[in-house]
């Protein structure tokens, strides 16, 4: 099989190898699936497995008061499910069903007096209906609308400046419209292909449940029914590949998302919150149930290597900025590198995997005590990791 071919058949495996695991990302929202030649379609599952361990001190006047582990676990799975037709020579349609953004953790820690567990839950789904347009063989241009759905569901039980506090709030299920627009160009005698992908934020106001049982504001636990609204954030994806050696593919990609406008802040959490701040006016709250203060860029690049008619392979490596999928204090960045293979039993169907080896970068963070300045609180993230498996089946009919 020349290179041409290799790159018409099998590069779909290597465009997005493990998906992301910055802030919320869970799967990249690319579209590879619609830009492949021919009618497509393929199927997906992502699992991302993390486990990250923390050691708090707190000290006071540098003498240690006391220490704990603060533990975090987080697991996603995910899938995803895409089909593409060609309409005529010049126009085509695809339909892609994705789980773009999400989390599943828990939080908890061992100190003694009040211990805090907390679980947070958020999920989407999404569908996004494309229309594609060839205005030459070796280009195309490609728009639509997409349906997305969100919910979320946030537990904690614990204390705040050694007071008891239980807070919990279920946002339920909203759905609401984006829509994405790109353009790609190629040419396969020498295997390059680029493609640049927009889409546009998405609005959400989700009915909510509040319960808060905190003694020092309310004399018996408050429940408040109210809406929280809030925006997934907009993105951007640019890939690239090209013909490197012989039978060997470069791959590039970047994508960048906007966390900084994704803000969950539900109303009694909110009220609360700047009660806290009247109360203690120096005191920097952020009011906000849930957010990212940076945007999220991501990169990788790969080689992709055929072996033989049937066999390929990819080693990659990458990196990627905006916090971990738990908690964007537990590391500054993520590096990533891992292994892709795909096997072509026949020349119209393949089945991919990958595993990939995520190393979250050391951070260590230092805050004092809004009541008592000589208190002191470092929280430490050392050398933890998650790791990440993907498996991928295509067939083109």
């Amino acid at each position: 099989m020349n290179i041409k071919n290799w790159f018409i058949y099998s590069s779909i495996i290597f465009t997005s190898p493990y998906g992301n695991s910055a802030a919320l990302d869970m799967s990249g929202q690319s579209v590879a699936a619609f830009l492949q030649e021919g009618n497509y379609a393929e199927a997906t599952l992502l699992v991302l497995d993390t486990d990250i361990k923390g050691k708090v001190v707190e000290t006071q006047n540098q003498q240690v008061l006391y220490e704990y582990s603060n533990n975090i676990k987080g697991n996603f799975l995910n899938y995803n499910f895409a089909i593409k037709v060609d309409l005529d020579p010049k126009w085509s349609f695809g339909i892609i069903y994705d789980k773009p953004f999400g989390v599943d953790a828990v939080y908890v820690d061992t100190q003694k007096y009040t211990p805090n567990h907390y679980e947070i839950d958020i999920d989407t789904q999404e569908l996004s209906l494309l229309l594609g347009y060839k205005p030459t063989e070796n280009s195309k241009i490609y728009a639509g609308p997409v349906y997305q759905t969100a919910q979320s569901n946030f537990d904690f039980s614990g204390g705040i400046y050694g007071l008891p506090m239980n807070y919990s709030a279920n946002l339920k299920e909203d759905s609401s419209f984006g829509w994405l627009a790109g353009v790609m160009y190629k040419n396969p005698d020498i295997a390059f292909q680029t493609d640049l992908t927009y889409r546009s934020s998405v609005s959400h106001h989700l009915d909510t449940k509040e319960a808060f049982d905190f003694p020092i504001f309310f004399s018996v636990p408050w429940q408040v029914n109210g809406r929280t609204s809030f925006k997934m954030p907009q993105s951007v994806n640019f890939n690239l590949q090209t013909g490197f050696f012989y039978k060997t593919l470069f791959l590039f990609n970047v994508r960048w998302v906007d966390w900084t406008q994704f803000k969950i802040k539900p109303e009694l959490y909110k009220s609360t919150l700047e009660n806290v701040h009247a109360l203690v006016p120096s005191a920097n709250v952020d009011n906000n149930l849930y957010t990212f203060k940076k945007d999220q860029w991501s990169s990788m690049i790969g080689l992709a290597k055929q072996f033989n008619p049937k066999w390929s392979g990819m080693i990659y490596t990458g990196i990627d900025y905006g916090g971990t999928i738990a908690d964007e204090n537990t590391a500054k960045y993520n590096h990533f590198m891992g292994l892709a293979a795909q096997y072509n039993p026949a020349k119209n169907y393949f089945i991919g995997g990958s595993v990939a080896y995520i190393n979250y970068k050391d951070s260590n963070k230092i805050d004092v005590d809004l009541l008592d300045s000589t208190i002191h609180t470092s929280t430490d993230y050392h050398g933890n990791y998650a790791m990440a498996y993907l498996l991928r089946m295509g067939y083109r009919f």
